[in-house]
């Protein structure tokens, strides 16, 4: 948000931007570029957009309530997170950075990483005039909690997923498809 204010991007487009630069890092940090990387990419931030537009998702004007529902949607994200990552067909482009930098910082769970993360960009958009309100600090401190508690419950450590890559993805969806030849003395006499 901080980038809209300061370039002509929406909010959408600047995710965008960013989402492509994190693709750069992540190629820099060895991770693989996949299907859910690129769509990640491109199709967050046009459908933050298309939201935004079509002003389909209120403001809660009960403050509990809000919270509430804030900190429900961080734990149905961190399980949509476990769903997307555990297919191995790649890592959002945030995702991915977090999963390369967790690689790094192996005794760190996984969860702690991605606080740190949020309150890195919270900072930056912070000194870019971005509005911090009680939700962005409750994303910041409480998505790496829910992600951490999520994964713990669900066994599952991102670090140890293999993703494959564009190339190999695109090899099973084309490969052809083989039917075992059967000889006829192999079958059960009727």
């Amino acid at each position: 948000m901080g980038i809209s204010y300061h370039t002509p991007l929406s909010f959408g487009s600047a995710h965008i931007v960013i989402g492509c630069v994190l693709v750069l890092v992540d190629i820099l940090m060895r991770e693989k570029i996949g299907y859910g990387m690129i769509f990640d990419a491109f199709l967050v931030g046009l459908f933050i957009d298309l939201y935004h537009r079509l002003g389909i998702i209120s403001s809660q004007t009960n403050t509990l309530l809000g919270i509430l529902i804030m900190i429900a949607g961080l734990f149905i994200m961190s399980l949509g997170q476990y769903f997307y990552m555990s297919a191995g067909m790649g890592c959002g482009p945030r995702d991915a950075f977090l999963v390369g930098l967790g690689k790094r910082l192996p005794k760190i769970p996984i969860g702690f990483v991605n606080t740190i993360i949020f309150l890195v960009v919270l900072g930056g958009g912070w000194m870019m005039g971005a509005p911090i309100g009680i939700g962005t600090v409750i994303a910041t401190l409480g998505m790496g909690v829910s992600m951490q508690i999520v994964f713990w419950l669900l066994k599952f450590e991102p670090r140890d997923v293999v993703h494959q890559n564009l190339i190999e993805t695109t090899r099973s969806f084309v490969a052809p498809i083989t039917v075992p030849v059967v000889d006829e003395k192999d079958l059960p006499n009727q």
